[in-house]
């Protein structure tokens, strides 16, 4: 399995999966788009018998992830309206039903 379109990308060798979130520019700061491609990965990934163990990882050598995209906001009339339309990606990634594991580069 290959996701590599967006901005979060799914790799698979063989049982061992790996998640990454692919916006080194900005830190991996979460856009609502890949909230959204993070909620299609794992559902994928939770669907997948092949899929044994996940890596998560954040590309580049800076940050693992700023969390949210903070400028996404002036797209919103309200700031609310940013967290109420957008996938909580904190809640995706509680989702997988699979053993997690992190990778951080520590620089």
């Amino acid at each position: 399995m290959n996701a590599e379109t967006g901005n979060v990308r799914l790799h698979s060798e063989g049982a061992i999966w790996t998640l990454e979130l692919d916006r080194p520019e900005k830190h991996n700061a979460m856009s609502p788009g890949m909230a959204d491609q993070l909620y299609e990965r794992v559902v994928t990934i939770n669907r997948s018998p092949e899929a044994r163990v996940i890596i998560l990882r954040g590309a580049g050598e800076r940050a693992f992830s700023a969390g949210s995209d903070i400028k996404a906001l002036d797209s919103y009339p309200e700031a609310w309206d940013f967290h109420n339309r957008m996938h909580d990606y904190t809640r995706s990634i509680r989702q997988i039903r699979k053993p997690v594991t992190l990778s951080v580069n520590l620089g």
